[in-house]
């Protein structure tokens, strides 16, 4: 009987929670569990009764209809759950399971592979596998075959001549171990292992990278331009043209590259894969969400794994993971076809290194060179040595726990090395780990060895949980062999017949589908609009106008759409891929020696060596904020010209000072902070984006310096008219911007610059004027392409700028400075780098021109650099403005798990915390006005562990620890306040308890060593001894605002990774920037790796400890007491009676005054109430002892007086304007 119309759409299903399974006798139908989404339709359910049932949870219509057996077997409506097989025929007499409904064979009968057959049709088991009558199988490396003769008998029988071979592959073949290797292969498809034609050829570059042609030839290729890595050179009238190309980039290591982007033009289209850019590609210059279909359902570019892939129905299948491992696979049509860095197809490897120009090369660089995208004349990859491992750095890494994994005979991938090649992929993991060092190159190399096994039907294991390269995103989870067609919003069930193999990787969970690359549920699913996949929320212009603005409402799936406009002063552009209303502002340029260029595009040339006003709004601007930009500039000795080192911003009652300086941080009204700074509840940024600081505005000023020659500011066109300075007035009229500050316009360059001197009071010259400045005699000599020419080159890296942007005046600045400078390298980057900032500020995409040998970049460690990187990611803190709308920016770029914090790329877990708009690093940083400290993980706190009492004859807030400090050169305060001077370079007893046998045992110990004068000594390493554990913890410094923590390990084992808890009530973390050791609630030892070290132990240990921090019973007159419990003769007898071991020790040398010093003790001071608790007299002694053996070193004063200003802290007192007293503010100790 047929069903009645299902009155619901199939999808809601996936709205609507798991449901439970019918209860018998219903049952779903066609399968014995739930309805796929491709059932989800009005279906039958068999049952006894021959009545319609409704049941509401499920949702569907159900039906009755008799039970339909096949051949040789009947209905039972209660019967065994373990029928009786050829394979297992005595399994019912065994069934503990309840009957079932089902179809039971007929009396000599049995159940062969899913039919009835009479017992001696039965067929055979081998390799623990059953084989009806007739069957033949392929053993897993091809070598044998074999079938099941049937009639009863429990054999086989197999072939293993090549004759047998023959007749199921196609000759030649090499061997009988892989007969396949040239024109078949050994795999499985469609579940049939066999010997199988190839009808497809990939091609594969990943790591830095290492490519692999169609025809299975390895080599290794780091050039940084864009290369044509597959197209179609012989055209043929039944072949579709495509044409596949790459860019690459630096990440880290100046040795070798990664793909950074993956082109594909094809049926007309270009789709663009960019790093970084997961769950989207850009279409035509457009970015949309995945999936995409194209071209009449011809392209199809959707989500699989880690990676998007773009299919076409001519068999073209291109992959990126948005990261380094792009392939490419072709049918078997194209072969001879092609031509790229993937080679000809031609089945023959000995002539891959065939040039673009059809010359046969004896190497792969010249080869990678030649396949530059349209002759671009970016820098050539140069022949240069491969990097080199060291022998311990080799060791390491072929261990199983990183590349060896790949090779290891019992390993996860132990089923694919007989068919994919192993030690290949073993030696390019090895060689990227030697260049980078980064723990994401094994992950990347495993990955891509792992997707090539699976992608040939060989099974791996979890490979992910061992090598620690497990990260997944929210709602999703790692699955060793997950579907390669995950289901999305737009395409719930897509495909409902995944014709790929499984991939390991995130896949989301149940319950949950793809949305733009991230795993939610379907309720959170976005809109489906003219065919593109929009996200909840997500506003975008329809048309290119920007006249229509629509908005995928959240949780209706709609998209409503109204007419709009972007508002006066702004311009319809695509930015990033997206199409956005741009502010319309000016810019104002200052580059070079300087040459300036106005708002209204007059240039001038002004060497002038003082402060000057850039530019000031003025005139008629009494209604909108006020500013004012100025520039210093300093002479270059011997050049009669001058660079711009210092740039000053004044905007909503701040002062902005970038300096040469000033890299990670920014002067605000006279105090360093670090970068990120905010203020004006977000309306005033300073960040640093690339080579760039940026001041940002919200009321559209901003100003890019890149600290070294280079400033530009950008202004908002409502300041059009209203501005004056070196800037001009911003009136559209070039001609009139020589006006003076009394508003006189004047003709004379050097009148008009000087007149915008910004401090009538500061001696500095104007510099030269007129044909008193001097002149480039021989211009054609740096005009060609092996200097400035580069800049206006047709094929050259800014080749595509040239249509947007004249040239013609950046190269006739590049060509007078570089003359000027004799052909000096770093001017010519300089003036190239003026040029590349223009044009990416007007959006154009540029290929890479800069390399390891022309024009590098120097990144710091844990960062990269990049030609286009985003400028707002990576960050420890986000920006309070969007920069979405900004374009791209070139310069250094955190690695993949690294943020930015400062100036340093730092692990996510070390970012500090924002307090006050102040953002502060994780370190012993304290600033003004903040009445805490920034902890690990980003959190502020107050210091803690006082109680109301009194102590010593004082009523007040008491520690209710006591404390021994040991700091500087180095200076010991026992836990009663004696004061120890001792420079011996040993490993010597602190503290430990001694007579006591009833409370924790604890003993701590110092390595100290001298630091670069052999007068005095300092901490070097920590030793920490408890019941069962030792730790040593030991110092490492790190230039900068901080000093880092340290490396921790236990002794015999590997370094500890923090936090740890390495026994019983004993934690090791980093706070405040320091290693501190919590022993329960008795004992804390805190060392911050440069000088200082403090213990903190519970008075429960009055009276029973020992060593260099006294006794701890309260009276400061018998601390220096020796192991035997004699008082010392002086400090240095004391110190070298508490030796841990026999060594030389030197005698300390005399201490002396130093007037600097008496910040601490002065009262009234910055430390007055702070004297009370902590007695400054022993730190003053320290502070004059410090910087006379030092030399009266700033740094060392500075540390000195943090010392006591951090023991104060720890006893509730946050001192912080000591730093203004000793003008120690740009040191952060």
């Amino acid at each position: 009987i047929p069903p009645p119309t299902c009155p619901y759409p199939p999808f809601l299903w996936l709205r609507s929670a798991p449901h439970p399974p019918p209860q018998p006798p219903y049952h779903w139908w066609p399968s014995a569990s739930q309805p796929r989404v491709t059932d989800l339709v009005c279906v039958c359910v068999c049952v006894i009764d021959p009545v319609y049932v409704w049941l509401s949870l499920m949702r569907v219509h159900v039906c009755v209809a008799e039970i339909q057996c096949p051949p040789h077997s009947h209905y039972e409506a209660c019967g065994t759950a373990c029928p009786a097989s050829c394979a297992h025929s005595t399994d019912p007499l065994f069934c503990a399971l309840a009957c079932v409904e089902s179809c039971q064979c007929d009396s000599g009968y049995i159940l062969s592979g899913g039919d009835c057959v009479p017992r001696h049709q039965c067929g055979c088991s081998f390799l623990g596998s059953y084989y009806r009558t007739g069957d033949q199988l392929v053993t897993d490396t091809c070598s044998r075959r074999c079938t099941c003769p049937g009639g009863g008998k429990a054999s086989h029988f197999c072939w293993h001549t090549l004759e047998e071979l023959r007749g199921v592959i196609l000759p030649p073949y090499k061997s009988l171990i892989q007969p396949h290797l040239q024109y078949s292969e050994c795999a499985i498809r469609h579940g049939v292992r066999d010997c199988h034609t190839i009808r497809t050829a990939t091609c594969s570059a990943s790591g830095d990278p290492h490519y692999r042609t169609f025809d299975g030839l390895p080599f290794d290729f780091q050039g940084t331009c864009r290369y044509t890595l597959s197209e179609l050179c012989a055209p043929a009238a039944d072949l579709t043209a495509f044409r596949v190309t790459v860019e690459n980039e630096r990440r880290g290591s100046t040795a070798v590259s990664w793909t950074r982007q993956v082109r594909v033009l094809v049926y007309g289209y270009q789709v663009q894969m960019t790093r970084g850019e997961r769950g989207s590609v850009q279409v035509d210059g457009i970015r949309q969400n995945l999936p995409v279909t194209l071209a009449s359902g011809n392209i199809r570019v959707h989500h699989s794994g880690s990676a998007a892939v773009l299919e076409t129905d001519l068999g073209l299948r291109v992959s990126y993971d948005w990261s380094h491992y792009v392939t490419v696979t072709v049918p078997g049509t194209y072969m001879g076809s092609l031509c790229g860095l993937c080679g000809n197809f031609n089945g023959n490897v000995t002539d891959e290194f065939k040039s673009a120009s059809g010359e046969m090369v004896s190497s792969p660089v010249l080869f990678g060179n030649s396949w530059k995208h349209g002759n671009e004349s970016c820098p050539e990859e140069p022949e240069l040595p491969s990097p080199q491992c060291t022998s311990e750095q080799r060791a390491l890494y072929s261990s199983e726990q990183y590349c060896g994994a790949l090779i290891n005979a019992t390993g996860p991938f132990q089923h694919c090395q007989s068919s994919m090649p192993s030690l290949s992929a073993f030696e390019n993991c090895v060689f990227d780990l030697c260049a980078s060092g980064e723990a994401l190159s094994l992950c990347q190399a495993l990955g891509a060895y792992a997707l090539e096994c699976q992608g040939r039907g060989i099974g791996i294991s979890d490979w992910r949980n061992s090598t620690g390269c497990l990260e997944c995103q929210e709602n999703s989870d790692y699955q060793v062999c997950g579907t390669s067609c995950p289901a999305s919003c737009s395409r719930p069930g897509f495909p409902a017949d995944c014709g790929t193999p499984c991939q390991e990787g995130c896949q989301c969970l149940d319950g949950y589908v793809l949305s733009a690359g991230r795993c939610v549920p379907p309720a959170q699913c976005g809109c489906l609009h003219r065919g593109q996949y929009r996200t909840p929320g997500e506003s975008f212009w329809e048309d290119e106008a920007c006249r229509s603005l629509c908005v995928c409402e959240p949780g209706s799936g709609r998209v409503r759409c109204r007419a709009d406009a972007c508002q006066e002063h702004e311009a319809c552009r695509v930015v990033n891929g997206r199409r956005r209303c741009v502010p319309s502002a000016a810019v104002c340029v200052a580059t070079g020696d300087p040459h300036y260029r106005t708002f209204d595009g007059r240039r001038y040339d002004f060497q002038g060596a003082c402060t000057y006003v850039l530019v000031t709004a003025c005139r008629g601007a009494r209604d909108a904020p006020q500013f004012r930009v100025e520039t210093h500039n300093r002479e270059i000795p011997g050049r009669s010209v001058a660079l711009v080192d210092r740039v000053a911003v004044v905007v909503y009652g701040h002062e902005i000072l970038l300096s040469r300086d000033s890299l990670g941080r920014v002067k605000v009204d006279g105090l360093y902070a670090n970068l990120p700074w905010s203020r004006a509840e977000g309306g005033l940024t300073v960040f640093r984006a690339g080579l760039y600081t940026h001041v940002r505005t919200d009321f559209g000023l901003e100003v890019g310096y890149d600290l070294r020659h280079h400033v530009w500011v950008s202004l908002h066109r409502r300041f059009a008219g209203r501005t004056c300075g070196l800037c001009g007035n911003y009136n559209g009229l070039p001609a009139d911007d020589y006006i003076t500050p009394n508003g006189t316009l004047v003709s004379s360059l050097h009148a008009f610059a000087s007149s915008w001197k910004a401090n009538v009071t500061e001696q500095c010259e104007h510099g030269c004027q007129g044909g008193s400045c001097p002149v480039c005699e021989h211009p054609q000599t740096y005009s060609g392409s092996q200097f400035c020419g580069i800049i206006s080159h047709a094929n050259g890296p800014f080749a595509a700028c040239l249509s947007r942007l004249d040239p013609a005046p950046y190269l006739q600045d590049c060509v007078y400075d570089v003359c000027l400078a004799q052909g000096d390298r770093e001017t010519l980057c300089q003036s190239l780098q003026a040029f590349a900032s223009a044009c990416q500020a007007l959006n154009v995409s540029l290929s890479p021109w800069r390399n390891d040998s022309f024009c590098g970049v120097a990144c710091p460690e844990n960062s990269h650099y990049e030609v286009c990187g985003e400028r707002d990611i990576n960050r420890c803190v986000s920006l309070p403005t969007n920069t979405s709308s900004a374009p791209c920016a070139e310069g250094c770029f955190c690695d993949h798990g690294f943020r930015l914090s400062g100036e340093h790329c730092v692990p996510s877990t070390d970012c500090g915390c924002v307090h006050n708009g102040l953002y502060l690093q994780v370190c012993l940083v304290y600033v003004g006005g903040v009445d805490g400290v920034c902890r690990q993980g980003g959190e502020c706190m107050s210091a803690g562990w006082r109680e109301c009492g009194i102590r010593n004859g004082q009523m007040g807030c008491h520690d209710t620890f006591s404390i021994c400090v040991v700091t500087g050169d180095p200076h010991y305060f026992s836990y009663d306040g004696a004061l120890t001077h001792f420079q011996g370079t040993c490993e010597y007893q602190v503290s430990a308890v001694c007579h006591n046998l009833t409370l924790p045992w604890f003993r701590i110990t110092t390595e100290n060593r001298n630091r670069g004068n052999s007068l005095v000594s300092f901490i070097y390493r920590v030793h920490v001894y408890l019941t069962g554990l030792h730790l040593q913890i030991t110092g490492r410094a790190v230039t900068g605002l901080c000093y880092k923590p340290m490396v921790v390990s236990q002794v015999g084992g590997q370094p500890v990774s923090l936090p740890a808890f390495p026994s019983l009530g004993v934690s090791v973390l980093v706070r405040d920037g320091t290693v501190v050791v919590q022993v329960g609630d008795n004992l804390e030892v805190r060392y911050d790796g440069a000088s200082t070290l403090l213990l903190r132990v519970a008075q429960s240990y009055a009276g029973t400890l020992c060593g260099l921090c006294g006794n701890f019973n309260g009276n400061p007159a018998d601390d220096k007491l020796l192991p035997d419990g004699q008082p010392a003769s002086n400090d240095t007898h004391l110190g070298n009676s508490w030796r841990a071991e026999e060594s030389e020790c030197t005698d300390p040398p005399p201490g002396h005054r130093h007037p600097l010093c008496d910040v601490l003790t002065a009262d009234p001071g910055p430390f007055a109430q702070c004297h009370w608790q902590v007695d400054p007299r022993h730190y003053y002694t320290s502070c004059v002892f410090d910087t006379c053996a030092y030399g009266m070193d700033r740094l060392t004063l500075c540390r000195a007086v943090g010392a006591y200003a951090a023991a104060c802290a720890l006893h509730g007192f946050q001192v912080s304007s000591w730093r203004n007293a000793t003008d120690c503010r740009e040191f952060t100790v």
